[in-house]
């Protein structure tokens, strides 16, 4: 194969595609169960890793002799069915846009076309039987069209240059009238019985349907004229893909002879219900994550492929590809006096997808070699990146809630930091939606666009692992999360920090400073060790357990969030309890875990047994800790403070004012100053 090849389809026109075999390509066990099963129909995946090189190499199996007997579809020397790029970009039109937001008409519809393309190649190898008298029917040429059983069909078999299946999809889309593709699927329903009946072992591949109908996909602007642009929408790009999926299943039940695969997006697999979902499982592949070891090795498999002229020391290209490329492997952060390896800054740029490291690879090839220094490596990467950031931007975007693209770089740019604590992520998210009162995002119907981010794989978090017994950073790959339950964003006290990390690739699309929106003391990348940034003070060790008898509930969220919108975070039972969680545990590991204890004092509170427990708790800690860290927050008129803090001073809510009191006890806090 062609070094540093970014898209397969190159591979099916070189002319060159036949050489290719599975040793060329790096696998991984799921790859290699696609490839050594015919139970397995369907290769799903984002773009950029490599569905179509899957059914490439599956195609060459039967192609090369591993299943005789087989007819293959495509044929002529095609090797997998792809269809002629936007030519589903139709204006369907509302009647047929409403026919087809129905899944089980597209399954109907690839029912035929697939059934369709297999009597058209039987006939053209002679295979057909010449006994069936229900294919006679279907093939019976009348003298009037009037007169024949199976209009629809009969005048789509009659076409000699149709074969493949998106062929037969093709004209149906854009020859048929609405009102006939109901009747098309009723004619289908014969040829089910037709087809089921065939005997001859058939293999069918499948590939670009998403490409097909790329057009549903396009974000619609407010001033967006159907009546000019036509009629799209999204649900037909989702479903085209879904229908494909159960007509191959319901074909490849009936038929045992038959062999279908198809390649698959994972935004429109993700659509399809998940009690259904589990039942194709079986028959996908629905996970081609690839390791950093797996991406290293196609990184220098392309190395150990590129033409001597273009390596620094050619030499070295098989015992030491990288330093064939560039002379050197270890790149050096002089900031943190820290040495990173070549390709781990490479892979930090990337959203672990095969095709990123191709186009990274490939930028340094293109550099001259005698410019490749280690900072200009550096620089090529970083605006290669950048590009596949812009890039993996607009291919997401129409599965995300933003608008369009310019509300999302909006919104990129009001992060000022590749790093960013939980309170300063919230305080961004409310002023993206003009305010935001709610104290628990998943109470919230406004945008959650963090959330979007974190799915997308363009957020990361600090998370512990138990083997290495130390904090790593992780990000996601893309469709490696799947959906995620609206306003779902792991917390700081399931993660054990306070941070969230942009990814490197949104490094220039991020707003603030240039000098000072990238960290100068973490290196941000997957995988890569995590130790706290040097953040100014007025964000460090300030959190404040707020400790309030249920009927204050109302004043206690209030509160809660006025701290958090001034830059203080705050542990308030509703927002760090989940479900399942031993109430008494998580509030004993709250207090722990937070420099403050605040406690609302009100006739309530006064007499409550929770808010006792958890003063004497505090107060404990205090004792150990040989540190003033509770502060009373005085809020209604009582008679005498708990025994416990009645000689302190507190913080006066009730004779002081709100407003004031809240200022003077975030001066205070922010300065590590005591209130007493």
């Amino acid at each position: 194969m062609q070094a540093w090849t970014v898209d397969a389809a190159r591979i099916l026109t070189s002319g060159k595609a036949e050489e290719l075999s599975p040793a060329d390509v790096v696998t991984n066990q799921r790859i290699d169960l696609f490839l050594e099963s015919d139970l397995v129909s369907f290769v799903v995946a984002p773009k950029g890793f490599g569905k179509t090189l899957l059914l490439i190499l599956k195609r060459l199996q039967y192609h090369n002799g591993g299943h005789e007997g087989f007819l293959l579809i495509p044929g002529g020397g095609l090797l997998v069915d792809v269809p002629i790029t936007g030519a589903g970009n139709l204006d369907l039109g509302k009647r047929t846009i409403a026919f087809f937001s129905d899944r089980r008409n597209w399954e109907g519809i690839w029912r035929a076309c697939i059934s369709l393309s297999i009597i058209q190649t039987m006939r053209r190898n002679g295979a057909l039987p010449d006994t069936d008298p229900r294919l006679a029917r279907v093939l019976a040429v009348p003298v009037r069209q009037s007169e024949t059983e199976f209009p629809i069909l009969g005048q789509l078999l009659s076409e000699s240059t149709l074969d493949t299946p998106l062929d037969f999809l093709n004209w149906i889309l854009t020859k048929l009238k609405p009102h006939q593709y109901r009747g098309l699927i009723q004619e289908q329903d014969y040829l089910d019985h037709v087809v089921k009946s065939f005997h001859t072992p058939i293999a069918i591949f499948i590939d670009n349907v998403d490409e097909y109908f790329e057009e549903h996909l396009e974000k619609r602007s407010a001033d967006y004229n159907p009546s000019v642009r036509g009629v799209f929408d999204i649900k037909i790009w989702h479903l085209a893909q879904q229908g494909l999926m159960f007509a191959v299943r319901t074909l490849c039940r009936s038929n045992h002879h038959l062999d279908i695969f198809a390649s698959i997006r994972k935004e429109a697999y993700e659509k399809i219900e998940s009690t259904t979902l589990e039942n194709m499982r079986g028959s996908c592949i629905d996970d081609l994550q690839f390791s950093k070891a797996k991406l290293k090795e196609i990184f220098e498999r392309n190395i150990r492929r590129t033409s001597p002229s273009f390596l620094v020391n050619p030499a070295l290209r098989d015992e030491n590809p990288i330093r064939s490329l560039c002379d050197f492997d270890v790149i050096r952060h002089e900031h943190i006096d820290r040495e990173e390896s070549l390709f781990g800054y490479l892979y930090r740029h990337t959203l672990k997808r095969p095709r990123d490291v191709i186009r990274l690879g490939l930028r340094i090839v293109l550099l001259d070699k005698g410019d490749r220094t280690p900072e200009r490596v550096k620089d090529v990467i970083d605006e290669e990146a950048q590009l596949i950031g812009r890039d993996y931007i607009q291919l997401c975007l129409p599965h995300t809630s933003f608008a369009d693209e310019s509300e999302l770089m909006g919104f990129l740019q009001r992060i000022p930091h590749n790093i960013l604590d939980y309170q300063t992520l919230r305080r961004i998210c409310a002023d993206f939606n003009g305010g935001c009162d709610q104290l628990v995002c998943s109470g919230c119907d406004r945008q959650h666009p963090f959330c979007e981010l974190y799915r997308l794989g363009l957020i990361g978090i600090v998370k512990f692992h138990d083997l290495r017994k130390q904090y790593r950073q992780e990000f996601r790959a893309p469709g490696e999360l799947g959906p995620l339950e609206k306003g779902i964003l792991p917390r700081a006290s399931q993660l054990q920090t306070d941070f969230y990390l942009i990814h490197p690739i949104l490094n220039s699309l991020i707003g603030g400073d240039p000098r000072a929106r990238i960290s100068n003391d973490v290196v941000v990348g997957d995988r890569e060790p995590w130790t706290a940034p040097a953040l100014p003070e007025s964000v460090r060790n300030r959190k404040l357990f707020l400790s309030y008898s249920g009927r204050d509930r109302e004043y206690a969220n209030k509160l809660a969030r006025d701290l958090m919108e001034r830059g203080i975070p705050v542990w308030l039972d509703k927002m760090e309890l989940g479900i399942g969680d031993v109430v008494r545990e998580k509030i004993l590991e709250g207090i722990a875990e937070c420099e403050y204890f605040g406690v609302l004092i009100s006739k309530a509170s006064l007499v409550s047994e929770w808010v006792k427990g958890e003063l004497a708790t505090a107060s404990w800690r205090e004792i150990e800790k040989k540190q003033i860290t509770i502060i009373p927050i005085l809020i209604e008129d009582v008679p005498e403070l708990p025994q416990l803090i009645r000689d302190r001073h507190y913080a006066d809510f009730y004779h002081e004012g709100y407003e004031v009191a809240l200022e003077q006890l975030v001066e205070r806090l922010i300065e590590g100053t005591p209130l007493f």
